[in-house]
């Protein structure tokens, strides 16, 4: 046998003392299948310590039904499993941390789940390396019951590398010889009252099991029998199933949940407090929904009053984000995962605050519903983030940023930037975020990025400072035209210990600073250092003309932020494209096309010192003077414009120029 925890061992030993202790009445969330022996419910601690929470229940007739708490965890719902009464459809759940069960309880019916994060994405090549695997791993996800063998995600937790084991009972119709087999994405094994039947171990793709390549033969007397199945997803998409072929059957089946001897989900319908110290108002949570980018998750919870009876007594919550609701039922999007403070204000029965565990759903086959995302965002610029808690700020601004919602972002990113004081330095990476998404064309705030990035550099902790001063110093560079003030910046921090990457990145900025100023010369040598490729690689000059060209096209059509994109991914690989004007001619047509017109002059000061053909030389002054006309600077504009008919009255850009004050206003 595996080494599965059973639901026998969660009995609690009495404890002494007074305590609260408070009951649920449950009933079937539908039907009971025709010999259904088991129930189970899900309920809320009501304030209690999860720990030491035990469980005893009653049919509504007053039968006592044998039972066990399979599951208790810090945030969670206690999920309490019992036996049914023949006949009875409704029991009384009670539930203290100072009760002492009168018995242990086995599950007689029902297919369990638990789930674990694998510490270890190596290859498991037997039982009794998933054994080892398994008793090493950092604690449950979560336990449950579910209906079949046929999962393609984790539905406790993540599902990026972690182990499953289920462990239940399965009904044999008729006597004979069964054969099961297992497909699985990585390493499963299949057992039958406690015998290895099937299995397949190593990494691999479920697809070579298709057609039961990995099976077992075991004979069976006719009735219940118990089945488990342990499973290791070690990389990539997962994938758990149990198959079987009954007696006389040509082929493979996937065992279906009638296969399995059923259990029956209850939901509490009324809460009543028992002791005096027990909470008079109660509450129960779902995870709804969800959104995920990355490591972010975004989760819509539904909370929900229970009893003591269904009267219409006001409700009000107030959540830990600062958000406040009424209702006997409320939808909230939390920003932020973790545990969570909900607060329950019932009018005349009292109020209970309870700590909720906010995470995904994981069972939520995609991470990205379009309709909840809308919401989000609608819910979100709504908020007044000032008066939130400054974490949840940070969580909004992330998202909103790798989300491209740039409103938001900035909505987020206000009410931090006011209250930067209480921004801990660890998290201050995020103001180097703002000040990424206030610097861009979708928001052109100025103002707001340089403060952004300036509080990194004063408040961070040492990465989020060196980040900070690299994008304030591109940002003085490329935006203000100021290089000294870059160098000021660069030096204000410490770079010994910087990755190489960082390092790179300030090589390239000091050089374009003395671009700024003229000196070509120390430019070559800063970019030469910083470039990623080696100089004479004809594959790579190809390959960067080729971006160049594409990129020029773009700008044809019109792809500004796809033509811009381009060229700076020629530029950040190869810093020597900067002394080349192909590449800065473009990013000034974006600019122009932006109108990010103090972006455009700062790449025309750059440009000044690389221009060497007649026309390219016109073409950076006629561009040049489009963008000091956009900015109201005329009399710079009109000095400009006389130095382009001066020097090069003939070329295309001075006839534009021309064209353009004539049919100006």
């Amino acid at each position: 046998m595996l080494h599965f925890v059973p639901l026998a061992a969660f009995a609690l030993v009495a404890l002494s003392g007074e305590a609260a202790e408070v009951r649920f009445l449950v009933r079937p969330d539908s039907g009971i299948e025709a010999g259904c022996a088991l129930g189970h419910a899900a309920l809320p601690c009501a304030g209690m310590n999860p720990a030491r929470v035990s469980a005893r229940v009653a049919a509504a007739n007053g039968a006592p039904a044998p039972a066990g708490v399979f599951w208790s965890a810090p945030g969670e719902l206690l999920k309490v499993g019992f036996d049914l009464v023949p006949g009875e459809r409704e029991y009384w759940i009670t539930i203290s941390d100072r009760i002492a069960p009168s018995s242990n309880w086995v599950a007689r019916s029902g297919l369990l789940l638990e789930t674990r994060q694998s510490r270890s994405g190596a290859p498991v090549e037997s039982l009794a390396d998933f054994r080892k695997r398994w008793d090493a791993a950092a604690g449950a996800d979560g336990r449950g019951f579910v209906a079949s063998i046929f999962h393609g995600a984790n539905p406790h937790g993540r599902s990026e590398r972690f182990l499953s084991l289920y462990s239940g009972f399965f009904r044999a119709a008729a006597p004979g010889e069964y054969e099961f087999a297992t497909l699985s994405s990585d390493a499963s094994f299949l057992l039958v009252n406690g015998r290895p039947v099937a299995d397949w171990p190593g990494l691999h793709p479920p697809r070579d099991g298709r057609h039961g390549e990995h099976s077992g033969r075991v004979r069976l007397d006719a009735g219940m029998h118990c089945i488990e199945y342990a499973h290791a997803q070690c990389a990539g998409a997962s994938c758990a199933v149990a198959a079987w072929k009954q007696p006389g059957e040509a082929a493979f089946q996937v065992m279906p949940p009638g296969a399995f001897a059923p259990a029956a989900e209850f939901k509490p319908a009324m809460y009543e407090p028992l002791s005096d110290d027990a909470p008079r108002a109660c509450f129960t949570w779902q995870a709804k929904a969800h959104t995920r980018v990355d490591s972010i998750a975004v989760v819509l919870v539904l909370v929900s009053v229970l009893g003591p009876d269904p009267g219409a007594a006001p409700c009000r919550w107030i959540f830990g984000d600062g958000v406040k609701a009424v209702g006997r039922a409320v939808e909230h999007i939390f920003p932020k995962a973790g545990m969570r403070a909900v607060r329950l204000e019932v009018e005349g029965r009292g109020a209970i605050e309870q700590d909720i565990l906010v995470a995904p759903n994981w069972a939520q086959a995609n991470d990205w519903p379009e309709d909840l995302f809308r919401r989000q965002v609608r819910d979100f610029t709504g908020r007044d983030w000032r008066s939130a808690p400054v974490a949840d700020a940070i969580a909004a601004a992330q998202w909103a940023d790798r989300v491209g919602a740039p409103e938001l972002a900035a909505r987020a990113g206000e009410s931090l930037i006011a209250r930067a004081s209480e921004v801990p330095p660890d998290d201050c990476q995020v103001f180097v975020t703002l000040g990424r998404r206030f610097w861009g064309h979708d928001l052109g705030r100025y103002d707001m990025a340089e403060r952004s990035f300036r509080i990194a550099l004063e408040k961070g902790a040492a990465p989020a400072r060196r980040q900070a001063a690299l994008q304030l110093a591109a940002f003085l560079i490329h935006l203000r035209a100021l290089p000294d003030d870059a160098r000021a910046a660069l030096d204000a921090v410490e770079w010994q210990g910087a990755d190489s990457e960082t390092q790179r990145a300030r090589t390239a900025l000091l050089a374009d600073a003395a671009l700024m100023d003229g000196d070509a010369e120390a430019a070559r040598r800063g970019y030469a250092e910083a470039d990623r490729e080696p100089r004479g690689n004809r594959r790579a000059a190809l390959a960067r003309l080729a971006l160049l060209d594409a990129a020029n096209n773009c700008l044809a059509r019109g792809e500004l932020d796809e033509a811009a994109r381009l060229v700076r991914k020629v530029e950040a690989d190869n810093p020597l494209e900067k002394l080349r004007p192909e590449s800065g001619l473009i990013l000034l047509d974006v600019f122009l096309g932006r109108r990010e017109y103090q972006a455009a002059l700062a790449r025309s000061r750059l440009l000044e010192p690389v221009v060497s053909s007649e026309r390219q030389r016109a073409q950076r002054l006629g561009k040049t003077v489009l963008a000091l006309r956009a900015l109201g600077r005329t009399a710079e504009a009109g000095a400009a414009l006389k130095t382009l008919l001066a020097d090069y009255p003939y070329s295309e850009a001075a006839a534009e120029a021309v064209r353009l004050q004539e049919t100006s206003p």
